[in-house]
């Protein structure tokens, strides 16, 4: 009696349920057990909006009333894009008078330009790209806001992840060892920062937050990002991981 099963979990092939959220009550307070961790993976259809649903039972607060809001975020903008896309994008959302953001990379990095044959590594900042920097001025006057998206969201001369290149691979952590980077440090992050820094600078732009690349990155990294940007705007990815300065 002191037991609900507030959300159960179905087998695709097998049709069987099982609990998947469950309330023991416990006099004033209760006990919340859930199947799995619904942080592990964070997904516009996944059981993570069960767990934002539940969370104002659990901190017995009242559900606010009114228009549910969304934030809008167009995502991994670089060069390599098309700019006609781009635009139709912010079109329809400034058309419809939808507040957006730009995830903006502002370095455009490529460890095999040219091919695996004859790699010839990129590592350039998105001003040397007219008819991108013409659709980022289009963006700014639509009223797109901005985000600092990484600096070039991979991670140099290293394969981290998937072809090193922009927007597909890790930038602050190791994929897939799930390690942090062998040259992690204090000064490794406020210098890429600092380029990154320095082209949205030259594009009279100032970004209102930071996104990690694919949310991972250390423990030391996280620290930095919390202390150098008023907001940060990602789901984080925590590793087990002790160092904190450095």
């Amino acid at each position: 009696e002191k037991v609900q099963i507030l959300s159960s979990a179905r087998h695709s092939k097998r049709k069987s349920t099982t609990p998947y959220v469950v309330r023991q009550n416990l006099g004033k307070g209760a006990l919340w057990f859930f199947a799995d961790l619904p942080f592990t993976f964070v997904h516009y259809e996944d059981r993570y909006f069960i767990l934002t649903d539940v969370l104002w039972d659990i901190f017995q607060e009242k559900e606010p009333e009114g228009t549910r809001s969304a934030l809008i975020r167009i995502e991994d903008v670089n060069p390599t894009q098309s700019p006609v896309a781009l635009r139709w994008a912010v079109d329809f959302l400034a058309d419809n008078k939808v507040p957006f953001s730009i995830a903006l990379i502002p370095m455009y990095s490529n460890v095999f330009s040219g091919g695996d044959e004859t790699p010839q590594p990129v590592w350039k900042p998105v001003t040397e790209y007219p008819e991108f920097v013409g659709f980022l001025k289009y963006a700014k006057a639509r009223g797109a806001n901005f985000i600092m998206h990484g600096v070039a969201h991979e991670a140099g001369d290293l394969i981290s992840g998937y072809d090193g290149d922009t927007g597909s691979d890790y930038e602050f952590w190791v994929y897939p060892e799930n390690k942090f980077l062998k040259n992690d440090s204090s000064d490794l992050v406020i210098s890429l920062l600092e380029k990154g820094e320095e082209v949205f600078n030259k594009l009279g732009i100032r970004p209102v937050a930071w996104e990690v690349p694919h949310y991972a990155a250390s423990g030391l990294d996280f620290q930095l990002f919390g202390e150098l940007f008023e907001w940060n705007y990602h789901r984080p990815i925590y590793f087990k991981y002790n160092k904190t300065s450095g």
